[in-house]
């Protein structure tokens, strides 16, 4: 059969079905209505995300907003975005669930500890498990499907270089308000939060773009170049209790002067000695500032400070101002408090920004700080540095370079979102101003403070009313009671008199016999409000002394010059030390602006509890014939100890030549200790033909935020390590390092967050690491010996170690490559023309990091690195 073709008929076709003409009409009157409209639509927009005025709504016409459409459909289609996928079971979530419900129902989120829950997340390949809850204290961090998360990441693992943070929809913190506020602190080297967005999935349901808010944690400290430590704060939680009653009850709790002191982590400092120490020592200068016993620049880093509330004051940020939003970080090695940014709310709005402006300077906490001149200079510098550079552009350019990556994120979502507007920041700068009873939560507080057989008992009412003390009582877990022994007879109900509001408490106190230590009890005090009220009982907290002054060791130059009659001074600044032989039977305190001049055929022998601290420059310079002696003083033919050296903030560069130190144990006064047997901290310094030898504390010597060189350097016979450099530069010359770590933990060199060179040196008798690099650290080693050591060289933690040129001999592992803390993430080392001699082991690398030995890559392999300190971690105990 054969098949043909068939040619349909033609038709000719209407060019306008009644359909098309609808859609035309509508095309030609809708499209220009609604790009004349666009800005109302905008405006609506905004006002039901509740920006509260960080949009910059500028005048639009027809033309400028056809010619802002495409740019509207490119930021849609932006897509180099970090995602991150929460997996929450079922029975988690429904717990989730409630909690918000409940929150919403009150106004008010209230936390507790069993509100987290497990979860898993994920990023890229990687997955960890983490707990959760909800986070925040107004029901905005509730709203849609974008709830505010506070995370913990289990297993000591971390996810973006982080173990804690919070998730929250960017609208609470305006957005990359909050971004530009770090930044801007973090320009004046003040604490600053990582601060960034990412897109985020719950459970297969994308929630879209979410600011990622670093919590407060060592990683935090590390990452803006501190040590870890203690990070404090006004308990808020009874001001966030009382808000749902009556105004006079809220006022109540309202206050920085009427709430406990507590800091973050308190149960990993209850762990470390050293972490209890500092957190009583921040606790107690807080609570003399607070007391008007000490003023701020004693207590608070008179610098940040000003420079912090400066930033706030430019900025508008009332909000982070605010007692309860306050953090302070202990910096043991100034002994001062630093403020960290945190919940700053910052808006682009004249209006907005000027009535925050001058609510921030009525905030009684920032009056009180500011009334010290060294710290409103500093604020007063800073806050006209921020005006004129806002007026300049040269902080409105950098404040742009920094916002471009995040605004392109946020813009995938948030269509409408602008730039920060810098005509507004410019008109910033010209307007900155210097400008019911039973439904109380508790009545008092109460805290004790207890030496060996005897303690007192400090309450205070908290409340503008007369409290009744019913009963004070000993009682342990299983409910047991004993009676109080008082120092003197107490009489009850003990009527404690009212407080008035947004005042300081006074403390009533009672002196009693202490129970041992370790016996199981605590105080308990049952209270009332005077008259026909409910009986609460309340759990008495140890506490902390008020201190006075700061713990740093001062002294009027006066009183030194009559203690040690060796002491003269010289023309303006010099102070010298009189040649021969001297007995230190109180230490040395040079205060700053004067520099310390020592020549050769001079010995200094401290008592045991004596030390040499200098507020300025150390010129040590002896001779090899008449070097200069620091020891202790012998006791029964022992050679003495004594605690050691400390350089503080040299203005000048230190030099030191020809100096034997002797028998130092580091600094050990009743409330400010030091690791180092010697310490040079922000004091660039060059030190040649130098002896520290049978050092007995931490670190012989000990370098901090400094450059230095050391030449011809010897640290032997020390008990822990040599040289430890913590944020420092600098050169290691032909030195030696003999005998390390005789209690078997101790390394030669070891080194964070440092850019370091080592050449022409020997590590001999090191009993852990000669070198050990980390904390994203970089070490360069050249022609160095290394023998009988336990590890010849280590590169952890972010770090790069470039060893050449050099020997190794009778070692238990030659070279290792691995990560100790994970929020560093993976390390590197590389060996050129290196010969391993009788080495247990030659390398050992960890999955992720990266060793090669001359232009060869070793296979890495699943190191235990928790087992390979254990042995470190006993010792410290």
């Amino acid at each position: 059969m054969k098949i043909t073709s068939h040619k349909r008929r033609k038709t000719k076709k209407k060019f306008f079905s009644p359909l098309k003409k609808t859609f035309l009409v509508f095309l030609l009157l809708g499209f220009p209505i609604f790009f004349i409209y666009l800005h109302e639509i905008k405006t609506y927009i905004w006002k039901m995300a509740e920006n509260r005025g960080h949009f910059w709504i500028r005048k639009v016409t027809l033309s400028s907003q056809l010619k802002q459409f495409p740019k509207l459909l490119k930021r849609m289609k932006f897509n180099n975005i970090s995602r991150v996928y929460i997996d929450i079971k079922f029975e988690h979530l429904k717990k989730l669930h409630a909690k918000r419900q409940q929150a919403l129902s009150e106004g008010i989120l209230t936390q507790k500890e069993d509100d987290f829950v497990p979860a898993k997340m994920r990023f890229g390949e990687r997955q960890v498990k983490c707990k959760l809850r909800l986070k925040g204290d107004w029901v905005d961090h509730l709203q849609g499907k974008k709830w505010s998360f506070r995370i913990h990441i289990k297993n000591g693992d971390q996810l973006f270089g982080l173990r804690r943070f919070s998730v929250h929809h960017p609208q609470t913190r305006v957005y990359q308000g909050e971004l530009l506020f770090h930044e801007t602190l973090r320009m004046f080297g003040v604490l600053a939060l990582k601060y960034f967005f990412v897109d985020v999935t719950i459970n297969g349901d994308s929630i879209g773009i979410m600011a990622v808010e670093e919590h407060f944690s060592k990683e935090l400290l590390e990452r803006n170049g501190r040590k870890e430590g203690v990070i404090i704060r006004f308990d808020e939680s009874l001001f966030w209790k009382s808000l749902k009653y009556k105004d006079a009850e809220k006022l109540a709790f309202d206050s920085y002067l009427n709430a406990d002191i507590d800091a973050f982590q308190s149960t990993k400092l209850q762990k470390s000695k050293r972490l209890t120490r500092e957190y009583a020592t921040a606790v107690g200068l807080l609570e003399g500032f607070r007391e008007g016993k000490i003023s701020s620049s004693e207590v608070f880093d008179a610098k940040l400070l000003g420079r912090y509330l400066a930033v706030c004051k430019f900025f508008g940020a009332d909000h982070a101002v605010r007692w309860h939003n306050q953090r302070f970080y202990f910096n043991s090695l100034t002994m001062k408090l630093e403020p960290i940014g945190f919940d700053a709310n910052i808006h682009f709005d004249l209006d907005i920004h000027a009535r925050n402006s001058i609510r921030l300077m009525r905030e009684p906490i920032v009056r009180e700080m500011l009334k010290d001149p060294n710290v409103y200079n500093v604020f007063q510098a800073t806050l006209n540095k921020l005006i004129n550079d806002a007026k300049s552009g040269t902080l409105t350019a950098h404040l742009k370079k920094i916002e471009k990556p995040s605004l392109q994120i946020m813009q995938k979502e948030f269509i409408f979102l602008e730039s920060f507007p810098e005509d507004c920041v410019k008109k910033m700068a010209q307007q900155v101003f210097t400008t019911n009873v039973q439904l109380l939560p508790i009545h008092i507080r109460a805290g004790t403070i207890e030496n060996k057989n005897t303690g007192s008992l400090h309450i205070k009412n908290t409340v503008p009313y007369e409290v009744e003390i019913l009963q004070i009582y000993w009682i342990n877990k299983s409910g047991k009671t004993l009676k109080l022994e008082t120092s003197e007879k107490l009489e009850l109900p003990l009527v404690l008199s009212k407080t008035k509001l947004r005042t300081q408490p006074k403390s009533q106190i009672i002196n009693y016999k202490a129970l041992p230590p370790k016996s199981g009890y605590w105080l308990e005090i049952k209270s009332k409000i005077k008259g026909p009220s409910k009986v609460t009982t309340t759990r008495v907290k140890k506490t902390f002394p008020v201190l006075f002054q700061n713990p740093m060791p001062t002294d009027r130059l006066s009183n030194q010059l009559a203690k040690h009659s060796f002491l003269s001074v010289s023309g303006s600044n010099t102070i010298n030390v009189k040649s021969g032989k001297w007995q230190v039977k109180d230490s040395i305190i040079i205060p700053k602006g004067y520099k310390l001049f020592i020549s050769g055929d001079t010995t200094l022998q401290f008592s045991e509890n004596g030390s040499m601290v200098v507020f300025g420059t150390t010129i040590f310079k002896g001779t090899a014939q008449n070097p200069i002696i620091f020891e202790g003083i012998a006791k029964s033919k022992r050679a003495g100890t004594w605690q050691g050296i400390a350089t503080y903030n040299s203005e000048t560069r230190c030099e030191w030549s020809h100096v034997i130190v002797n028998n130092t144990t580091g600094m050990n006064w009743p409330q400010w200790k030091l690791t180092g047997g010697v310490t040079f901290y922000k004091s660039d310094v060059d030190l040649s033909h130098c002896v520290f030898d049978g050092n007995r504390g931490e670190d012989a010597l000990n370098i901090i935020h400094s450059n230095f060189k050391l030449e011809q350097i010897q640290i032997k016979n020390t008990i822990y390590d040599a040289f430890d450099g913590d944020f420092t530069t600098g050169q290691i010359e032909n030195c030696l390092f003999q005998e390390i770590g005789s209690s078997g933990s101790g390394d030669g060199v070891d080194v964070s967050g440092s850019k370091i060179q080592v050449s022409n040196s020997k590590f001999i008798g090191v009993k852990d690491k000669a070198i050990s690099v980390g904390e994203k650290s970089f070490l360069q080693a050249r022609e160095v010996v290394i023998e009988n050591c336990g590890i010849a060289a280590a590169s952890k933690d972010n770090s790069i170690l470039e060893i050449n040129d050099s020997k190794i001999e009778n070692v238990s592992t030659a070279l290792m490559a691995y990560i100790k803390k994970a929020e560093y993430g993976p390390t590197k080392l590389i060996a050129k023309k290196v010969r391993i001699t009788n080495s247990k082991k030659i390398t050992q690398v960890q999955h992720g990091s990266y060793l090669e030995i001359d232009g060869e890559q070793v296979s890495a392999e699943n190191l235990n690195v928790k087992k390979l300190y254990e042995n470190a971690k006993k010792q410290d105990q």
